[in-house]
């Protein structure tokens, strides 16, 4: 498999803008929660490509230094930045360089050609580590194939507190990868740095072993990959399926690691609404364009009617304030659903007749028509009381 796939930092895909927007709409959240608790912030881009795509579309460096600028925090961020291409390093390092948010930054940008994981000790030595306080650290860990990603580089990046990382998962080349191991005609060093160990992949392979159907052996290599992330200290981890143009098999995965329920609920409620179409009134874990809309393979859409039935049998036991419940159960790391698709939920079993709304006194109901509409739709505040109708 080649090591650089030129559209991946050329041409600007439907996929690349998606994935662009995933990380847009989550920096502003994740710099608002954390900036009175942290005294600086540390952005790595791990395989940080050209600095921008054709037409000066800018790439994750500029997009972020963006987003820093927007949250008034360029003084109290560091960034490091890595690219194995040498074309692809020149341009960034002019790219970055130049930028109108670098010279307010706390230090010089770290910019290093080379392979990302040659990097990581200097990355996690740089100065910033020695202020004061506390120091939070987002990784954006984004490679054109699969060489060059090791689960222990990301792990020691994630173990330090207030961390969080944000993996390209390229599935595609990792099927054939395994392929290409169960055929005997490729070692499995690439895979054994990504899924942590040689017994990782062994393991994988066991389990592949009695699966044919594309969709089953998916299911097994991305359980894996979430079992050896978790194993090797992620908390929360939450994938984002992007499917192939066809839509009948998958092209890659968007996986954020953290290991707080705040950056754990904040990311699902970014990939829940970007996963949202006109007529998909939830959202869901994939990306869907409208060329394969109605025809993507249901391979991350959590079934909403078990939810339903869970949900009224924990009203059987107990009775519970909305925020209460919600809080309770979007910090369970194996529990997907975002504090908007519960609220939902839950004005669907209300609607439904299943469950009673009462005030935040938990003495007397409160109709769906009394309380305040959203674009014609009933909200359902965090101090009300749920009740089995």
């Amino acid at each position: 498999m080649p090591k650089h796939d030129d559209t991946h930092f050329n041409k600007y895909t439907e996929e690349n803008e998606a994935k662009h927007k995933i990380l847009a709409d989550y920096l502003p959240a994740y710099f608002n929660a954390l900036k009175k608790n942290v005294t600086a912030f540390h952005y790595i881009d791990g395989f940080a490509g050209r600095g921008a795509y054709e037409e000066n579309i800018p790439g994750s460096p500029i997009l972020v230094l963006d987003k820093i600028a927007n949250a008034d925090l360029l003084p109290r961020t560091s960034v490091s930045l890595v690219e194995e291409k040498q074309d692809y390093f020149e341009e960034l390092q002019d790219v970055v360089q130049n930028n109108q948010h670098t010279q307010q930054l706390l230090d010089p940008p770290f910019i290093q050609q080379g392979r990302f994981s040659d990097f990581v000790d200097g990355i996690l030595a740089r100065p910033i580590y020695n202020k004061p306080g506390n120091i939070a650290t987002f990784a954006f860990v984004d490679p054109c194939g699969v060489d060059g990603v090791r689960m222990r580089d990301m792990m020691r990046i994630l173990s330090r507190e207030f961390s969080e990382l944000l993996l390209f998962f390229n599935y595609d080349g990792v099927n054939r990868l395994i392929g290409g191991a169960e055929k005997g005609t490729h070692d499995s060093r690439i895979l054994a740095e990504l899924y942590g160990s040689e017994d990782a992949v062994k393991a994988l392979l066991a389990q592949l072993a009695t699966r044919r159907k594309p969709e089953d052996r998916e299911k097994v290599i991305r359980r894996q990959l979430i079992t050896q992330l978790i194993a090797n200290g992620a908390r929360y981890v939450l994938p984002f399926r992007f499917p192939s143009k066809t839509g009948a098999r998958t092209s890659h995965y968007l996986v954020h690691c953290c290991n707080h329920c705040l950056g754990f609920k904040l990311m699902k409620h970014v990939m829940w609404s970007t996963g949202k179409t006109s007529d998909e009134d939830y959202g869901r874990l994939d990306f869907v364009t409208a060329s394969i809309a109605g025809g993507q393979l249901d391979l991350l859409r959590p079934d909403i009617d078990v939810k339903k039935k869970q949900i009224l049998e924990d009203l059987l036991i107990n009775r519970y304030r909305v925020g209460d419940y919600i809080k309770e159960q979007i910090c369970q790391p194996s529990v997907v659903f975002s504090e908007q698709v519960y609220k939902k939920i839950l004005v669907e079993l209300e609607a439904a007749g299943e469950l009673v709304v009462y005030d935040k006194e938990n003495a007397k109901p409160v109709l769906q028509e009394k309380r305040r509409k959203i674009n014609g739709r009933p909200t359902l505040g965090d101090p009300y009381w749920l009740r089995l109708a």
